[in-house]
């Protein structure tokens, strides 16, 4: 007889299968209720309008909040400089990106973060940020991604990450500090990564939650209130994520990207 662990692998090969084409076909099944061996079924969770403040916590298939985003004239320019490819970014003050450099301070004292995947350069702004109700001031924003940001890097809507504890403000959404804001270039269905997510959790595999948020986006004198779009709200996996889907929460966490090859060997260290 097959253990339950592998009939939880076994529905998972089923459902994600080869694509996220299928994936996306498969996740209905289970979100509307349809009966699937071994998994309760969702309830039906009504659409309502955007939510003024997030209710118990943020995240839900069926959330939708309002954001806005406030930016000054200088912080922007700064947003601006990023640049997704190794090489030159912020008017040359980031020099050449070498393979494997860290993050670091410019010489003007501002934080840039250096991707990971492609060795995007990514400044850090300072911002004010609205959630429905709730008015988060002194935030860190910057652009995110490597080909999803490459994909939207002459729009208006790009993906964000924000921290809201950056600037050493004491502040949290409902336990969140850091918020990832997907714009969807690469899906334009936006519905891929709620989806996904959802079922790897139905299955018993870690995912961070998801919702959507509307963004309007004022900078002074380039925008009032724009409404930028729709973006899928992704919780950060961390610390805070382990502590609650693998507790204690201090285990190994990694995020093998560009292993074409495989996880090599390092040494001890």
């Amino acid at each position: 007889m097959e253990s339950s662990v592998q009939k939880r692998r076994s529905l998972l090969r089923r459902i994600v299968g080869p694509t996220l084409l299928a994936l996306a076909c498969a996740a209905p099944l289970l979100i509307t209720g349809s009966s699937v061996p071994g998994i309760e079924p969702a309830p039906r969770a009504q659409v309502s309008s955007i939510d003024p403040i997030p209710e118990v916590e943020p995240f839900g298939l069926s959330r939708l909040i309002s954001m806005r985003l406030e930016i000054f004239r200088d912080e922007w320019a700064a947003l601006e400089e990023t640049f997704v490819q190794r090489g030159r970014g912020g008017g040359g003050n980031a020099g050449f990106i070498e393979e494997g450099e860290k993050d670091y301070v410019r010489e003007d004292g501002r934080m840039v973060h250096i991707g990971s995947g492609f060795g995007g350069y990514f400044p850090w702004a300072r911002a004010d940020l609205t959630i429905g109700g709730s008015l988060f001031q002194n935030v860190g924003v910057r652009y995110k991604g490597n080909s999803s940001y490459t994909a939207s890097q002459n729009q208006l809507r790009r993906n964000f990450k924000v921290k809201l504890d950056f600037h050493g403000e004491d502040e949290t959404l409902e336990g969140q500090k850091t918020l990832n804001l997907h714009a969807g270039a690469v899906d334009r269905s936006r519905i891929r990564e709620s989806l996904s997510y959802e079922v790897f959790r139905r299955v018993g595999v870690p995912a961070p939650r998801t919702a959507y948020a509307t963004m309007k986006l004022t900078v002074p004198g380039l925008y009032d209130d724009e409404p930028v779009g729709v973006y899928t709200l992704i919780e950060n996996v961390g610390k805070p994520f382990l502590r609650d889907v693998l507790p204690p929460g201090n285990g190994l966490l990694l995020k093998p990207e560009r292993s074409v090859s495989g996880i090599s060997y390092h040494g001890e260290n």
